[in-house]
Order: C-alpha cells, then sequence, then structure tokens
C-alpha cells in the first residue's frame, strides 16, 4: 500500500498535468478554461490550502506542500513581465489560498493589463521570486520567500536609478510599522504587480482615488476593523467632520497629504493626534500640495495668463492657492483707486465748505 504523503504527491502531479490536457489555454486569449486548475492547488499541505475564491491584494505567493513538476524553460506570455506558465494559474481571478496561521484568504491572482502598465512591467516572475517556483505544485518553502523592495532598489541593487534607502527610513518611522512591525511591509499597500510611481500615475483624479482606496481598505471596513490589527475604529466621517466639504476634500486630495509631515516623505505616516488641521498649510500661494501631490505635475500655459500655481489649477481650483496675480493687482488698484476717490471727495467738500466759510 502507498503512504499517505505519498500518495498525496501522486495525486498532485497526476491531477496537474492532466489538468494541463483537459483544460487547454490561449495566453492571448485569457485564462477562460482554468477553473479546474484550482483543484489541484486545493491538495496543499503544511497549513495552507489553495482554493478558489476571491480575496484582497497582496501576499507572498503560496503554495502545495509537495514537489511536482520541474520545469526547465519558462515561455513568455503577451506581457514581458508574466511568463505563460506562471499566468496558467495566477491569471485566474479565483486562485487565492487561506493561510491558517493569520485566518485571512489572500490572492494569488495577477491582472496582466496592470502589470502591462506597471513599473515591474519588463521583469520576469523569476526575477523576483527563488528558483523554487520553477517547480510545479511549487514546493512549501516558496510560503516562507520574504522579498522586499530594497533586495533591488538600493545602493548596489539591480537599480540604481530608483533607490528606496530613504523610503525605508520613513517607513521604519510610521505609525503602522511601529505599530506591527511583524506583520506591516511594503506590499500591505502596494501591489508589486501594479505599482506605479508617482510621476507615472496620469490624470490627479484617478491618481487620488487610487492613492486614497489603499487607506480605504483597511480604514473603511463594515465591520469597523483593520485587516492587520483588528482594532476597532471610529468612523471616517466622525473623525473628518471639523472639515467643511468634507466629500470635496476626499475627492480633491490624498489622504497622505494631511497624515504625513509637511516637509518629510510620503511613507511617514504619522498619529491621527498629528494630523494636519491647518487649513492654510494648502490654501496659500506656497501651498505644501507642491511638494507632495503635484510634486511632478508639469507646468503649462496658465502660468503664462498670470495664474501662480498653475499646475494645481490644472486639475483644481484651491482658494488661496491659485490666485491670479493680475487679478491680485487690478484687485489692489481698484481698491485704491476708490479710497483715493474718497479722499480727493472729501477733500474738495472740505476745500469749498472753508471758502464758503470766508465768503
Amino acid at each position: 500500500m502507498i503512504p499517505a504523503p505519498k500518495r498525496g504527491i501522486a495525486t498532485a502531479v497526476l491531477l496537474f498535468v492532466v489538468s494541463m490536457v483537459v483544460f487547454p489555454w490561449d495566453p492571448a486569449a485569457g485564462n477562460t478554461d482554468t477553473a479546474g486548475i484550482a483543484s489541484v492547488a486545493g491538495i496543499a499541505g503544511g497549513g495552507v490550502s489553495v482554493i478558489p475564491g476571491t480575496a484582497g491584494a497582496g501576499g507572498a505567493a503560496g503554495g502545495p506542500g509537495t514537489r511536482g513538476v520541474a520545469v526547465s524553460g519558462v515561455a513568455r506570455s503577451a506581457n514581458k513581465g508574466f511568463d505563460a506558465l506562471c499566468e496558467r494559474c495566477h491569471g485566474m481571478r479565483t486562485m487565492a489560498y487561506h493561510d491558517q496561521r493569520t485566518g485571512r484568504m489572500v490572492s494569488l491572482f495577477v491582472d496582466r493589463q496592470k502589470l502591462a502598465q506597471s513599473s515591474h512591467k519588463q521583469q520576469a516572475c523569476l526575477d523576483c521570486h527563488g528558483s523554487g517556483f520553477k517547480v510545479f505544485p511549487h514546493d512549501a518553502a516558496t510560503r516562507l520567500e520574504t522579498r522586499h523592495c530594497v533586495d533591488c532598489h538600493m545602493e548596489g541593487g539591480r537599480f540604481q536609478r530608483n533607490k528606496f534607502e530613504h523610503i525605508e527610513r520613513d517607513f521604519l518611522q510610521s505609525v503602522h510599522f511601529q505599530a506591527m512591525p511583524d506583520r506591516f511591509d511594503c506590499f500591505s499597500c502596494h501591489d508589486p504587480h501594479a505599482f506605479q510611481t508617482l510621476r507615472n500615475q496620469g490624470e490627479i483624479g484617478a491618481l487620488i482615488q487610487r492613492d486614497n482606496q489603499i487607506c480605504l481598505g483597511c480604514h473603511s471596513t463594515p465591520a469597523g476593523t483593520t485587516p492587520l490589527s483588528k482594532r476597532r475604529f471610529t468612523s471616517l466621517e466622525t473623525t473628518h467632520n471639523w472639515l467643511p466639504q468634507v466629500a470635496l476634500h476626499w475627492r480633491s486630495v490624498r489622504c497622505l497629504e494631511c497624515h504625513t509631515p509637511a516637509l518629510g516623505g510620503n511613507h511617514v505616516i504619522l498619529k491621527a493626534s498629528y494630523a494636519e488641521r491647518n487649513c492654510v498649510s494648502c490654501h496659500t500661494r506656497d501651498s505644501m500640495l507642491l511638494t507632495k501631490l503635484y510634486k511632478f505635475r508639469a507646468q503649462e500655459d496658465r502660468q503664462k495668463a498670470g495664474f501662480i500655481n498653475s499646475v494645481v489649477l490644472n486639475d483644481a481650483y484651491i482658494v488661496g492657492a491659485t490666485r491670479n496675480h493680475w487679478l491680485d493687482r487690478a484687485s489692489v488698484a481698484l481698491v485704491g483707486f476708490t479710497l483715493l476717490g474718497v479722499v480727493l471727495h472729501g477733500l474738495g467738500r472740505w476745500i469749498t465748505a472753508r471758502r464758503q466759510k470766508r465768503e
């Protein structure tokens, strides 16, 4: 009789091979015939099981606890950075695993359209993931893989142009890392398969929505608790009720604008008690938005028409920050001429009154 562990290995390998035949796949057409593959991953061992289901973004790749078919070469799909064999499984939206240590569902789905637009679109899967991922189903040790942005983005790393040591220093000071050093990392907020730099994120409105959704992923859960800390928070409407036009602010600026230092980096997330509450910080000629949200926006012809901070005016009108200096001068001149007229009128009446007394 075959021992149970070996039967599980044999079954996993057999189902994987059968799925490659039964569920044909075309990279250009997408993963429309791969629903059955999830059952292969469902034989995972070691406390983490892969099952069909939906889940949030992020999470390290997990997999079966058995060794299976080794593949010597990996073909590329239509996306330069998404290998064809990887997309066969990870292109399914239902590809996820249940981490029994945390009780959370972790998505293993990679959206190839987002990946094709991301900063990592030129990278192959195995450029970041270790050699253990060359085996299908993946070895149990791959679940323990830890990857960090600074593995590549550092002095002497693969990408010299974008070095993240300063971001790491800021991150270590953030309230999230200070409270949860063992659970909070770069990928708690950033999906490495969809990440784009600030300068490449297109329209400001879309950027604001994307960045705020990262915060809302934890701070607006239906149960009122965050997925990471399980701490119960007061509703955002209550904590921000001091703001005039709350909804307008949420559509026009990111949470980061007020919850990071005015002159610091975007990764030094402050405690709520240190959040910016001075309206003048944004609503002024020297608006801090110019060093944050609009840091990489290009100037346009509106500046030639006399508007200060014209880069902000491209997307929003902010009282006090997007004035036109010609209108400012005209207003000063109008007030000056009005006062001069009042003075001259009063002086004329006084001179006339004196003449009448002499006569």
